[in-house]
């Protein structure tokens, strides 16, 4: 839901995601898969005006996500590669004109996923001139190696969002 009060030029968006979905992988050493069932609830709140932004919110269900370490140097094989949480949080931070140009930090907006770059991410964007929310980032996840990210925000009648994302890592299989 979005509250838009363009008298006083803020606007105030709220809602509840709901989620379900598989998470698996397998380990290559000796090909064991582990399979867990995902599914969550996530409300939250974010709150613009014209220079500054901020939100939070809350994952709560039975959550799980890559850890993203596969390249640190250990002496034992891990046992997973995965973190599993009951409750994970959720912040948003812009700073400049989100109709112009800002520069913005989002963690766990795409939330649950496998990757741990869509978790984490810092970027640049535009909204075009645009009043109407629109916008495009570029920007890089803090958490994987070289990873970068374009991602949109297009709005329909207040009521429904949706958000491409594409991400780059320079992760190589092994």
């Amino acid at each position: 839901m979005t509250k838009d009060m363009p008298y006083r030029n803020e606007v105030i968006r709220y809602g509840v995601n709901v989620f379900l979905g598989d998470y698996s992988q397998i380990r290559q050493t000796d090909n064991k898969e582990v399979s867990k069932f995902l599914f969550g609830i996530n409300p939250y709140i974010k709150y613009d005006i014209k220079w500054i932004g901020t939100g939070f919110g809350l994952h709560l269900g039975n959550l799980a996500y890559s850890t993203g370490d596969t390249h640190k140097a250990t002496s034992s094989l891990p046992h997973k590669s995965y973190f599993q949480t009951p409750v994970f949080q959720q912040f948003y931070f812009r700073l400049g004109q989100q109709k112009y140009f800002f520069v913005d930090l989002h963690i766990a907006d795409q939330f649950p996923v496998s990757s741990p770059g869509l978790a984490y991410q810092t970027g640049i964007g535009t909204g075009f001139g645009l009043d109407n929310g629109l916008n495009l980032r570029f920007g890089a996840s803090f958490l994987e190696d070289a990873g970068i990210y374009i991602s949109a925000c297009l709005p329909i009648e207040n009521r429904i969002v949706f958000e491409p994302v594409f991400l780059r890592t320079g992760k190589e299989e092994r």
